[in-house]
Order: structure tokens, then sequence, then C-alpha cells
């Protein structure tokens, strides 16, 4: 197995993740609330694990379908523990294991809260927990892998099922602009 891809990817989808706490950042800055910090503090964390995760650069260029598997299983665990660790820092949701399921409900669209009064929550944490179900509308994986480097060998990889290169290459440049359009359109609306 090719480790090193896989944590390229990883940390290259936690420094995606890390760009995306500016938003309650900057939200925390319009409404004057100090929920904010724990965004940014997160954030950065995130960014310097997922840079120094991802900076080394001696791996293979060729992957096989199950390196595939692991970088989309790692990065939906890395995403939700990490988008779950504001929610902890700035008390609003005080249990990891909620926050947790809080967060993993925002990035796979399920609908399910544990919060009784969703309103409560600070404009920073509130626009956060939205964010996760906007992404998790067009598919977190589906996103990162459109704008990461390697994102194109890892859905042909997935598309033939097997090593990259063997089989037939039907339209499968044509599959890859689908998610990318759909992501432009979802922007958009």
């Amino acid at each position: 197995m090719n480790y090193s891809i896989i944590l390229y990817i990883v940390g290259k989808v936690m420094m995606l993740e890390s760009a995306c706490f500016l938003i309650p950042a900057v939200t925390s800055l319009i409404y004057g609330e100090h929920e904010g910090m724990a965004y940014l503090i997160v954030g950065a964390v995130s960014a310097i694990i997922g840079y120094l995760i991802s900076s080394k650069k001696k791996f293979e260029n060729v992957f096989f379908a199950r390196e595939g598997f692991v970088m989309v299983a790692l990065s939906w665990i890395v995403l939700s523990v990490v988008g779950a660790i504001p929610f902890v820092l700035t008390g609003e949701i005080p249990n990891m294991v909620d926050a947790l399921f809080e967060t993993v409900s925002g990035f796979t669209t399920t609908g399910a809260s544990i919060l009784e009064d969703v309103e409560s929550l600070s404009h920073t944490s509130l626009i956060w927990r939205s964010f996760t179900h906007w992404v998790g509308g067009m598919g977190v994986i589906s996103i990162s892998s459109c704008h990461t480097s390697y994102g194109r060998r890892l859905q042909y990889a997935s598309y033939e099922g097997g090593e990259p290169g063997t089989g037939s290459r039907k339209n499968w440049f044509q599959d890859l602009e689908i998610p990318q359009r759909f992501f432009i359109l979802y922007i958009w609306q």
C-alpha cells in the first residue's frame, strides 16, 4: 500500500478544511463574538499538521483502488473529528461525542441533531454547522478530489476499480468534469 500518497491527500484535505474555518472566524468578527478564536486556533493547527503531513513528496504517482478507499475513509474521519473540535472548545457542545455527531450529521447531510435549540448557538458556530451541511450537500470527497492535484488519479483509480492506466479510458475525462460543473452550479444557487 502506498502510505505516502494517502498521507499526502489527507494532509491536503486538512489544509482545505483549515481554510474553511476562516468563514466562522470572519462571522465572529462581524457579530463581535469571541468564539471565532477557537475556529482560528483549530484552523491554524489543522493547517500546520496538514502541511507537515503533505510536505513529504517522496511517493509513487501510481496507486490502486484500495489506497483510494483508505483516502476517502480517512478524509471523512479527519474532517469530522477536526470539524467537531471548535464546538467543544467554544463550550457550545461540550461533549466531544455530541460535537462529533453534529459534525458528521452535517457532512453527511442526514439532518439529525443533538441540539434541542439550534438557534441558541452563536452566529459563529451556527455558520460552521450550516457550512458543514452545505459542503455535505455536494459531497466532501468529490469537492476535495476535484481540487487536489492527485484527485484525477484517485477518481480514475476508483473508476477503473484497479490500477490506473489499465483498462478502457472511456470518457473518464468527461466524468471528472461533472462534479466540477455541479460544484460551480451549487455555488451560484
